[in-house]
């Protein structure tokens, strides 16, 4: 934004965005999938994490893949490009929050991962929360549950859940 803020403030395109750089190279081009995308700083970079999501069925949706995109403003305007690490940065994503932590800071954390919450919304019956919660290794692009297992929540308690990251106020 211009420094005049009145009636009709300035704004200028920092990055462009039609630098989009697809979905991975791994995924059918056959298939329709579910885009989420995220907007967060990580080791001072600002990266764009892409999330694919692909659906059999209202009931059953699951991630499959993830691009992760850094702006490069050393044009103008600025362009999205693909990276293949975090920086040693563990990166956890949410609807609600997104933020990246040096992995030495996050026990139990791996580097150069993906940490996903399922943030979309559930079906009305669904008893598993953490359906859809994982972690996403940039480097090899596998994709790891994050729990062994997935809690059951009893049926009078399921419904729409909002799941979210909670970070130690010395995190932050």
């Amino acid at each position: 934004f211009g420094e005049n803020l009145g009636t009709y403030p300035k704004m200028k395109c920092v990055i462009d965005s039609g630098g989009d750089c697809g979905m991975p190279q791994y995924l059918s081009k056959k298939v329709l999938y579910g885009l989420s995308q995220y907007l967060l700083e990580c080791g001072g970079r600002l990266l764009m994490v892409q999330r694919f999501t692909h659906s059999q069925g209202f009931r059953n949706s699951h991630t499959v893949g993830f691009n992760v995109l850094e702006a490069d403003l050393r044009t103008n305007p600025g362009q999205w490009r693909t990276v293949s690490d975090l920086g040693g940065h563990a990166v956890f994503v949410g609807k609600q929050s997104s933020k990246s932590l040096p992995a030495g800071e996050c026990s139990g954390s791996q580097e150069d991962c993906i940490y996903f919450i399922c943030d979309y919304p559930c079906p009305e019956s669904s008893a598993e929360p953490l359906r859809d919660a994982g972690i996403y290794n940039v480097r090899n692009g596998t994709i790891m549950p994050l729990l062994s297992r997935s809690p059951a929540v009893p049926q009078r308690q399921a419904g729409q859940w909002g799941l979210t990251w909670f970070f130690p106020p010395e995190a932050i």
